[in-house]
């Protein structure tokens, strides 16, 4: 912890006095951990329908640690998030395929012309 002192003629020093470092308790330990696993399955969510799964329990487990230790602006966050997450595993898994025809229709309907034939530098840029 820092302390400030005002020293002859007005100067300002800072002393750097020795404070114990808050203990590490059960509570503190599973938010630490539970946040730790939260990211992890945040960045492998795209994987499987399973991480999707473990995201959202992870986000329930943080909205639910949240409140206990009444720090209410973490716990509705994760919970809304966590509520999202686990309507998007529960929604019927689109298939590649389905996303295709889904992404081409939109744009015949948007008159945009889709040509495979070439490639995207060739499109952006032109031929050489």
């Amino acid at each position: 912890m820092w302390s400030f002192a005002v020293g002859g003629g007005g100067v300002v020093t800072s002393i750097l006095q020795p404070s114990t470092p808050p203990a590490l308790d059960v509570p503190m330990l599973c938010g630490f951990l539970g946040s730790l696993v939260t990211v992890v399955c945040f960045v492998e969510r795209r994987r499987s329908r399973g991480w999707v799964l473990a995201l959202a329990m992870c986000l329930a487990a943080m909205a639910l640690y949240g409140l206990t230790r009444e720090q209410f602006p973490l716990g509705v966050i994760a919970g809304l998030w966590s509520a999202a997450t686990f309507g998007e595993w529960h929604a019927p898994r689109r298939t590649a395929r389905r996303l295709v025809e889904v992404t081409a229709s939109r744009r015949v309907a948007r008159g945009a012309s889709f040509r495979c034939d070439e490639s995207r530098m060739t499109r952006m840029f032109g031929t050489p």
